[in-house]
Formats: C-alpha cells, structure tokens, sequence
C-alpha cells in the first residue's frame, strides 16, 4: 500500500523524530509503527470483520490506529467522537463490523481493542503481520457524509482517490518534514485525512488538541507549537480573527479554508495574513470526491466573491446545464477524475442518483451553482436546494452578510437561510439592528439577532439551528412554546398513541428518556406520572426547563427535626383491627424472611400544598381507602411469617416534611413496630411533591401504576371514584389459599423440573456481574424468553450440563377462577422454569407459557411452601427440598431510566448469588447479579438464524 511504504520510508529515516504530540503525550516515527503494529496483529489474532470501527478520545493515536488497521488489511471506519458511542454506532448501523477500537474503557456489543494498552516502546517489526493487499481500486477507508443529523450516507474511498489527494494536496501546500501541522479537523470530518495521514506521506509533526477544546486555547497552541499548517472552516477561521484582532495566523506558512462559502469579509481580513507571508487557501470539494476537487489561492485583491478556484491536477470540473446535454458558464457543478469515490456502495439507488455518466464520464452531481469568472475560475453562488427568492427577486447571502459586517461598529457577522428564513446574527457591543436594515433593501425581511457568541457543529460548520434556537426561537415565551410542541409532537408521533396515558410501562420510561436527551432536562418521576395528553408533556417539558435553571439550595437540619417528628408520630399511632388474618403472598414472604426492607413509592406534583389542599387529600384516600383494601392494612409477624390485618375505622397518614426523607430513613421508621400501616402520604412542602410509599413489599410495580391512574384521575376531578371498581387483595389471597389447600403435593412433586447441578454460585457484596445483550423488550414475557434463553444455554454450554432451572417472578392478573385485573397489591407468582442445552427459542418459548398457563389455575408451588397447605403434605419435606434445588432466580423489574440507578438499588439489597435482576434500557437488556454466572466476557447465541452478542462485565 502506498501510504504504509511512505510511513516505512519516514520510521526508517527518522526513527526518533517526533511524529504526533498533544499535551498529554508524544510519539516518535518509531513508537507510531510499534503500535500500529501490535494493533496490525490483534486484528489479525481476532480475525474479525473486514472494516473496522474506531472511536478515540485522545486523537494522538489516530495516525498508529488508521495504520494498523491497514497494516492488517482491513478498513478503517472512523464514528463521529461529538456523540455518545450509542448514538455513533447507531450511525453506521447499516455498516457490517464486529470490532471497535478505542482508549478508554467500554462496554458494546463489538469486539473492543483497546489502542492505549499497547506499549509504543516495545519494538515491533512487520514479520508478523501480513503486509496490506489493496488493490488500487480497492476500498480502503470508509467515511460518512457531514450531515448532523440522521442516519448519513456512507462514502467509500479506494486506494487511488487516497493516494491521489496527498500526492496533489501536500506540494500544493508545500508541507514537508519540517512542518507543524495541527490536528483540529474531527477525525470523522473528510477534511482530516489530509492532517492525519500528513507525517505518515511527508515526514511532519501532527499536533493534535484535546477533546473538547475550546476556541480561545486555539491561538496559544498556534504560538507554542509552531504551528506551520492549519485546515478550517471559514467560520472557525472568523472567530479566531474576531478573537485575536486579525492577528493569530501571522506566523503561519499555509492556511486552508474549507467546509462553507468563503465571504468576502473573511477575505478582507486576512490580509493581514496574507502580507506576512502566509498563504491562503479556499479549497473546495464534497465527500464524494475525496476532500477537495478545486481551489483557489488568495491574492488579497478578491472584490465581490472568494472563487473556489480551479480543478486540482487530476480532478474535473464542469457545468451542465439543466439536461446534462452541454456546458455552460453558470450552473451545477459537477466533479469527475482521480478523487471521484467509489461512492454509497450501501446504497445503489441513492449511488446512481449522484454518480452520474456524461459523454463517456463518470461524474458526482454536486447539487451546488456555480459561475466562471473572468479569470475561468468558479465561484461558488448556492447550493441548489437552497434557492433564495424573495417575491421572485433573487438573494445573494454573501452580499447581504458583506454589508453587516462593513458596519464598523459590528465585529463580525453571519447571514444565514433556514426554512424559508434570511438569519443575520451579528457581534457588536450595541444594538445594530436599525442601521443593517436601513442599508438593505425593502423587500429583504431578515431576522435580526445581535449575539455574543457563535456556535459550530462538531465539523467546524457555523450551528445555524443551534443558534436560531438560542436566539430567536426560544428567546420568547411564545416562540418557546412553539418550538418545545412542535419538537414533542415529533417524538410522540413514533409511539402511534392518540394519549400519552395509552402508552404502557416500557415505553412510557422511552418516552421519558426521549424527553431528557432532546431537551436536555431532568423529568422528577412525580411530573411524568401526571401526563395524559400532549400538552401535558409541553407543560412537563417547560417547567422541568425551569427548574433546570432554578439554584439548588442547601440542605438544612429540619431534616433532623422531619426524622423525629415521623418517627414520634408512627410509634404513637394506635389502632384496632378486624380479626382475620390475610396471609402475605409467596413473594412477600420470601422477601420478609431474608430481611430485605422494601419501600415502594410513586410520586405527584401537586399544584401548592396548602391546609386546604391537605385535608383535599386526606378526604380522597379515606374515600379510596373503602375501595382499595391494603389502604386499610398494617403489618405483623409471627413465626417468621409476614401476615396483615385490616384497621378498623382507618385513616390516611399523612406527614408533611420540609426535606426529602431518603427510603433508608423510611423503612427504618416504617419497619419499626407491627401493627402500623403499610402506607405512608409524605408532602414535601419545598418541592410541593406528593409521595405514596409502601412497606413490606404490600405492592408490585403494576399495582403501583394502577394506582397512579387512580390517584391521578381523582385528584384532578377527572374520574368518580364510586366508580372505581373494588380491590380486595383480601380476596385474592383467599382464592390462593383456596385453590393451594386442594392442590396434590405429590404431583406438584413429580411436576417441579429436576435440577441435576448445583452452578455453585458464590456472592462478594463488593462485585456486581452484568450481562448484557441488544433486544428491545416488548413485554415482561418476552424479557424473560430472551434472557433467560440466552443466559440457560451458554450456562449449559459452559458448565456442560444438560438443564439449567430457575424460579421467575410473574404477575399474573387473569386467573382460571379470579380477575385480578383491578387488584392492587403484590400479585407476583414465582413461577419455575426449565431451559434444555439442545432447545430452540421456539420450544423454551412453548414450555414458558405452558408452566405460565399451569399457574393461571392459582397454583403457586411456593406458596404451599411457605405456608404448609395442600394435600399429601407427606410429601412437603422433598417439594421444599426441590424447589430450593432450582438454578436461578430472575426478576424483571421493567424498563429503567436510569441503569446506573439500578445498580445503586440492588447494591443496598442483600440477594442471593442466584437471584437476577432484569431491567431494559434503550434497546438493550441486563442481567445483573452478585454470582458469577458466566465465565467469559463476551459470547455469541444464535436465536432463529440470528446472532446475538452478550457482553459479560464485572463491577466492583
């Protein structure tokens, strides 16, 4: 490969020379091969996929990871480092790969090489590695188009288009082995193969910034470093002149403008530049065509326009006209010769549309008009899908942005077009408006906005929507509105649901988390509740913006004081109760035996909390206690086993606190004496939060959201509560009791699936293990299959056993002899399960809902357990014994917000080493548990032809 035996020529000449360096780090010519090569046969040990991702923080190990990734004949593939790794990996995600490198740690679905564990002194050699076997017309780096938003189109460069931009960009330029060039470019951006591959072809220093710089430190590593080369966009180059009064590329050899329409203002003020020696480019080229198909070298004697020049060497440039049938001096541009790409090769029919034969040649249809001027020279006028008209007049962006920034008192300015409107933003220290109007014509409207600031794209280009949305749409109370609709409408719109109170549980958090992520807010769970209609939403959005803005205030001792005063007011509280006892379900008693104090709440905002809106309260839950029954229960014990009892004459317990009481203060104050209620209405008077809790595991997740339905309805007057259909969870548990005291333990016996191996899992409190593996989960059901499919067969491939048992949680509404649809309480059934290390998803999935359907009858094997009830009761002592025998305990606890969240909650709970918390989170299911159930970190399960990938990670 050319580029691999340049870069052997430079290691060879000048081992020790300094080929990248950042603050953080330099790397010789030598020490770039050593990685590159030790990367060269990691890919090799792999043998992965033929292209290969990367995502890099630091962006001095570009250069030794694009070569190694060469060196083993692969593809390089860089993800745009602006974005969080989910959502740059779901831009490629039409791409095939299975292998991405990066320096940090991480977690994917992809293999990870991580680059900066390789010793870059320990000396390597190429005997190793097979040298690169790339044809010229090969593919060998893959990038995608700049566009910010959606999924972009991927262009592929072969050999040649690479070989042919450095051998005519870099003696253009005149950059050897005495230059500095800086690496600003982002590395997904086209512009930046000609920064990273320049010490590799010509033997000089790539200086590379940190992640996230800022604009201002530019202008000192310019000074520091020695700077001799720099690329960037016209509106970078603009705010590094604003910035230091023209002066900050004095010292430059060569600087190339590229990536926008270059504007004569720009021109004017590099002169300064240009008369201390230091030459200007405007370079000018799409993707598609290799970087840069034109260019024109400043003079400082442009009047009107910047032209984009002429063709490189090797480049063609033309202009059709509107039939393709003849050239003309004005029109589209189109770019043909040595850097024309191979294009979108994952997309033929968007390929053909672009890449278009004329006369025997093959072209790209830059979609941009151009004109020749006197000199034949072209000179860039708009892009085609941004025609400018105002009442058929037509408008020149440049001319109008020339006049703003010739007002002397106006420090730069910007005039952009965006959905059919003409944008001025401009930095001035006083308001400027009348004086740009007065000097355009009448029929030009444009929305004036003095800033004090500009804002770029991770590419460098001005953030035209960024900066409307700053300044313009959300600079008003009505425009806020609009936008913040408009922008909710959107992503309600993928949920196909008329009102956000149809959405179910698992897409009510995606929903949420929607919110976050476009907004940029924080939803409190006592907003989210709330929401029935879209606006709704708008107004959650909005005050969660406000209070986005509010200062945090800090703590005070009436937290002390809330403690006391809760805790004096439980242990004085006195009741009496009805005689009957009701049993506490399977689980509630599992959970009660291992100590585990359980506080469930759900939460509301309420408009004031005021003495009036408290009694408005206290009435409503007297009202709901006649027809909720576990709002009338208190706790007690005896022998070990949970049981309540109904209080008679009950009444709401409400305490208003000042602070927020965390739920380890709760359970202690909760969990403190039997007889006390298991329900609690605390009212944050601060934060005008209403608080449901629950103790003593009373509620499940599904109860809890019917509740909230209930609650919410009522309180808002939008629901009769005499209409609200009896919950007698009483009731309930005596159907359990009923059907368990019939059920033969003998069959149940014979029934229960044979565990033949201990997995002898173990439990450090200090270490989590998390399994992890892409699906989006539809139903608890369907979380379940897939989880526990995947995990039970690697489990028996692993261990080499034949089955692999378990017990899941279930709530189960619909019963053979009981609707327990409208029941609110804890309704899960602890179902067993049984995966064989030859089933397919299709037989687990059958017997999943075989065993399901069994426990629809009301049986429930560990209820007969806990509490000694059926018949044959001879045969008690082996049912237990069995049933404790079973491999694994999974509960899936619904889709989460927060993972992190998660894992904070089951680090304070003592489970089992077998006991599996589910949860589901942006596409993706994890399996967190204390033991150790898998061995290595990643594997790979076929699922009715399809692969999936689990990743296997350990947190301490």
């Amino acid at each position: 490969m050319y580029i691999i035996n340049k870069f052997k020529g430079q290691v060879e000449n000048n081992p020790t020379k300094i080929a990248v360096t950042s603050k953080a780090r330099n790397y010789t010519f030598k020490e770039v091969k050593n990685i590159a090569v030790q990367i060269a046969q990691e890919l090799d040990r792999k043998q992965g996929s033929k292209i290969v991702a990367y995502y890099l923080n630091d962006t001095c190990f570009v250069l030794p990871t694009v070569l190694g990734i060469w060196l083993s004949g692969r593809i390089p593939m860089p993800l745009v480092s602006a974005l969080k790794l989910p959502e740059a990996v779901k831009r490629v995600e039409n791409v095939e790969f299975d292998t991405l490198l990066v320096d940090f740690a991480v977690e994917t679905e992809q293999e990870i090489i991580k680059v900066n564990d390789f010793d870059s002194k320990e000396d390597c050699t190429y005997q190793n590695i097979e040298s690169p076997q790339f044809e010229n017309n090969d593919t060998v780096y893959i990038l995608s188009t700049s566009g910010s938003t959606g999924i972009p189109k991927k262009v592929f460069l072969a050999e040649k288009n690479i070989n042919w931009i450095v051998d005519t960009l870099y003696p253009l330029i005149d950059i050897n082995q005495n230059s500095s060039f800086l690496f600003s470019t982002p590395y997904s951006f086209d512009v930046s193969i000609s920064e990273i591959l320049a010490p590799a072809v010509t033997g000089c220093t790539l200086v590379c910034l940190e992640k996230g710089y800022s604009i201002r430190e530019v202008p000192a590593v310019l000074s520091k470093q020695k700077i001799t080369h720099l690329s960037l966009s016209p509106s970078f180059a603009d705010a590094l002149l604003d910035i230091t009064d023209n002066q900050c590329f004095l010292q430059l050899k060569c600087v190339m403008i590229a990536g926008e329409n270059f504007p004569i203002s720009l021109a004017n003020k590099l002169k300064t530049t240009l008369s201390n020696g230091c030459r200007v480019f405007n370079l000018y080229g799409p993707t598609e065509t290799t970087l840069y198909a034109t260019c024109h070298e400043l003079t400082g004697n442009e009047q009107e326009f910047v032209p984009i020049g002429k063709a490189l060497d090797g480049a063609v440039a033309k202009i059709f006209d509107k039939d393709r049938l003849k050239e003309v001096e004005k029109g589209e541009l189109y770019i043909g010769g040595k850097g024309l790409t191979q294009g979108y090769l994952l997309d033929p029919v968007k390929n053909n549309e672009s890449f278009i034969t004329i006369a025997g040649h093959k072209y790209y249809s830059t979609g941009d008009n151009v004109f020749r001027n006197q000199d034949n020279e072209l000179v860039f006028l708009n892009r085609q899908d941004d025609q400018i008209e105002v009442n058929g007049i037509r408008i020149e962006l440049g001319e109008i942005q020339a006049i703003a920034s010739s007002i002397e008192s106006i420090k730069s300015a910007v005039v952009k077009y965006f959905k059919g409107k003409i944008y001025i933003f401009y930095i001035s220290s006083n308001n400027q408006e009348e004086v740009i109007l007065s000097q355009l014509p009448d029929y030009i409207k444009p929305i004036i906005l003095k800033v004090d600031h500009f804002s770029y794209t991770y590419n460098r280009k001005f953030a035209t929507e960024k900066m409307i949305n700053e300044y313009y749409t959300l600079n008003s109370d009505e425009n806020k509105d609009k936008y913040i609709k408009a922008q909710v409408d959107s992503i309600l719109n993928k949920y196909h649901v008329n009102r956000v109170s149809d959405l179910d549980s698992l897409d009510l958090v995606r929903l949420l988390l929607d919110l976050e992520h476009t907004f940029n807010i924080k939803i409190n769970e006592a907003q989210a509740s709330m929401l029935v209609t879209s606006n709704d939403v708008v107004n959650l959005v909005i005050a969660a913006r406000n209070e986005t803005n509010k200062k945090t205030t800090t703590p005070t001792s009436n937290l002390k004081a809330d403690l006391i005063n809760l805790a004096n007011m439980m242990k004085n509280l006195s009741f009496t109760y009805d005689d009957e006892q009701i049993m506490a379900s399977s689980s509630q008693q599992s959970l009660f035996r291992q100590h585990k104090k359980s506080i469930i709440y759900t939460s509301f905002k309420l408009k004031e909390v005021t003495a009036k809106e408290v009694e408005k309260i206290r009435q409503l839950f007297c009202k709901l206690a006649e027809k909720i029954d576990i709002l009338k229960f208190a706790w007690f014990f005896k022998d070990d086993s949970l049981f309540f009892k109904k209080i008679k004459e009950a009444h709401p317990l409400i305490y208003i606190a000042q602070e927020n009481i965390s739920d380890n203060e709760l359970a202690q104050i909760m969990y403190s004496d039997v007889g006390k209620p298991v329900y609690l209405v605390l009212i944050n008077e601060q934060t005008s939060e209403l608080k449901l809790i629950f103790s003593h595991h009373v509620i499940d997740a599904a109860s809890l959201r019917l509740i909230e339905h209930v609650f919410v309805n009522v309180y808002e007057n939008n629901f009769d509560i005499k209409k609200l259909p009896d919950s007698s969870f009483a009731s309930f548990m005596q159907y359990i009791e009923k059907t368990n005291k019939n059920n033969d333990l003998q069959k149940l016996l014979l029934k229960l699936p044979d565990t033949s191996t201990d997995l002898n899992l173990t439990k450090d409190d200090n270490v989590l293990h998390i399994i992890k593996f892409k699906h989006k989960v539809t139903s608890a059901d369907d979380a379940y299959i897939i989880a526990m499919f995947l995990i039970g067969k690697v489990i028996a491939q692993e261990k080499a056993i034949d089955t692999v048992t378990g017990e899941l949680s279930l709530n189960i509404r619909k019963f053979a002899g009981f609707d327990a649809s409208n029941i609110i309480g804890d309704l899960h059934s602890t179902v067993p399960f049984l995966i064989k290390k030859d089933d397919s998803i299709t037989t687990f999935t059958k017997r999943y809902h075989n065993w399901k359907t069994f426990y629809q009858t009301g049986t429930d094997i560990r209820y007969s357990i806990f509490n000694h009830i059926g018949q044959n009761m001879t045969f008690l002592p082996k049912l237990t014994s069995k049933w404790r025998k079973l491999n694994l305990a999974p509960n899936y606890i619904g889709e989460t917000k927060s993972l992190d969240e998660e894992i904070k909650e089951i680090k304070s709970i003592p489970f089992k080493p077998n006991y599996i918390t589910l949860t589901s989170s942006q596409g993706y299911v994890y399996a967190i548990s204390y033991g150790k159930l898998l061995q290595k970190e990643k594997y790979e399960v076929t699922v009715a032809d399809k692969k999936i990938r689990l990743i296997n990670t350990v947190l301490k």
